[in-house]
């Protein structure tokens, strides 16, 4: 195996960066950001419906609207909250509203995830070619709604982990305090890390692809670092400033498609670092076998 020098490594990024702004990066982010304002509430209340087994729907909303203000702020993660309660309280009403939500929900939650789908699809340069309605169906809807629920089961894991944390150490005589020192500090670590776990996931699983191990975590890996930069940065940005001096009641709104719309960006670069990452390392991205590779001719002439 060939060995590879520091300023390889630091080529990749000006690679990555080409391949990425080749791929209409803004395009896509654009649609993932308008569509995310009715997508994440269909998430959330899959997720609700999933957790309502265990948990009371008041606990359910109240922690979700916690985390999200964590990351798009006060103001956006009671909005988001707000939708997702009225969405569950309008499908609650009869049989014919709760059948009409059901399907309607499945189709924008999974639809937002098509979306980063066919991104991925795209920039990698892999076109599935299904042999069935069926298989098709499955692979854009039915997965799709698995890596919902998994998204949810996530997004929770890092509650749940601090709950057992807290009821483990209390009965130990202890009283931690998750707001800050050293408890603090270990949470975040474990919220970093399952985020780094999502990434890999989604890089893994969500395109049309076979991919090794080592490019896959080496790309999710420098998402992580990007999405957790991209968290301070917005928030000190964006968040923490007054937009209803220029959006009024819509603030919250474009809080939220800000946030998505970079982390739609963050999360294609990282796809693009993965593809040249994997290209060096002679581990190239391959068509799943259900989909093919292509390439993109260049006008010669135009050159």
């Amino acid at each position: 195996m060939a060995k590879h020098s520091v300023k390889d490594y630091l080529q990749l990024f000006k690679d990555a960066f080409l391949l990425f702004k080749d791929h209409h990066p803004i395009k896509f982010a654009s649609a993932i950001a308008y569509f995310a304002l009715f997508g994440l509430p269909s998430i959330f209340l899959i997720i609700v419906a999933v957790l309502r087994s265990f948990f009371e729907k008041a606990e359910i909303l109240a922690e979700l609207e916690e985390q999200l203000n964590e990351v798009v702020g006060k103001e956006g993660g009671q909005i988001l909250v707000t939708i997702t309660d009225r969405f569950y309280e309008q499908a609650s009403q009869n049989t014919w509203t709760l059948l009409f939500y059901t399907v309607s929900t499945v189709w924008l939650s999974t639809q937002l995830y098509r979306l980063f789908q066919n991104s991925l699809n795209e920039l990698w340069q892999i076109k599935p070619a299904y042999e069935s309605y069926w298989r098709k169906l499955w692979v854009e809807r039915g997965f799709t709604l698995l890596l919902v629920i998994v998204t949810g089961l996530l997004f929770f894991a890092s509650v749940l982990f601090e709950y057992a944390l807290n009821l483990t150490v209390s009965t130990l005589g202890g009283n931690p305090d998750f707001e800050s020192g050293f408890w603090a500090i270990l949470v975040n670590i474990l919220t970093i890390l399952l985020v780094f776990v999502w990434f890999a996931f989604l890089y893994k699983v969500l395109p049309a692809v076979k991919i090794d191990w080592e490019p896959t975590l080496v790309g999710a890996a420098v998402n992580t670092i990007l999405f957790v930069a991209g968290v301070w940065i917005l928030w000190f940005l964006v968040i923490e400033r007054d937009l209803e001096d220029l959006y009024a009641y819509v603030a919250p709104i474009i809080q939220v498609a800000l946030w998505v719309f970079y982390n739609s960006l963050i999360f294609l670069y990282g796809a693009s670092f993965t593809k040249v990452y994997a290209h060096l390392k002679s581990k190239e991205i391959q068509p799943a076998g259900y989909a093919y590779k292509y390439r993109i001719a260049k006008d010669e002439a135009a050159d």
